[in-house]
């Protein structure tokens, strides 16, 4: 069965279909994973960085059903919520990790440390 999404496509499956490993391309394509890792690293680090750790948490999660680790009755839908959760929280802690190291902008650098 296809489904539309609300960005008007078409994907081969609806979201009460089991995960099978010829869904993720359509999936990471639709979470716009597939765009962020075309355009590169240099382009949007972060961006990047986080599309590329849910990209490798969706694969590992397949392998972890194909290995029979875990339950593999997970639907498209689960996983999609599962995928964009761990995306979202991935960014949030990126995002309050740099602002840890920020320096900031009345600081002056002198030989590596702040003074």
């Amino acid at each position: 069965m296809v489904t539309k999404t609300k960005r008007i496509r078409e994907l081969p499956y609806s979201p009460q279909d089991k995960v099978k490993l010829e869904y993720i391309p359509y999936l990471l394509q639709d979470m716009g994973i597939t765009a962020v890792m075309d355009a590169g690293f240099c382009k949007a680090p972060q961006a990047w960085l986080s599309a590329n750790a849910t990209k490798d948490l969706i694969y590992q999660f397949y392998d972890d059903m194909i290995k029979r680790e875990i339950v593999a009755e997970t639907t498209m839908s689960e996983l999609g919520d599962m995928a964009n959760m761990f995306y979202t929280g991935y960014e949030v802690a990126q995002y309050d990790i740099s602002q840890i190291f920020k320096i900031p902008e009345n600081a002056s650098l002198k030989g590596g440390h702040v003074w």
